[in-house]
């Protein structure tokens, strides 16, 4: 089964352990880096706020788990599945 498309995206990224900056991410996959470490496996949870142009943002909540980590400097590359997606509107 093919994997659905990623699309570079740069964005704030907040997980159950610390903040990140997204690299691409797609329906069931994101790949992000961080200052916090992680390992393959992990259990993962983020939330993403996209903003509009005069337009409430969009929370968008994410859960998965940690498919691959890379080294990168002082930072780690995460690559991640998806499983669940919550969206929502900010009040």
């Amino acid at each position: 089964m093919r994997e659905a498309a990623t699309y570079p995206l740069v964005i704030p990224i907040d997980t159950n352990r610390g903040r990140g900056e997204t690299r691409r991410i797609g329906p069931t996959r994101v790949t992000f880096s961080t200052a916090a470490e992680f390992e393959a496996g992990d259990d993962l949870r983020f939330a993403l706020s996209l903003h509009g142009t005069g337009t409430t943002p969009l929370d968008v909540f994410c859960s998965g788990s940690v498919r691959s980590v890379a080294a990168e400097g002082e930072l780690f590359v995460v690559d991640a599945a998806i499983s669940e997606t919550r969206i929502a509107l900010r009040e």
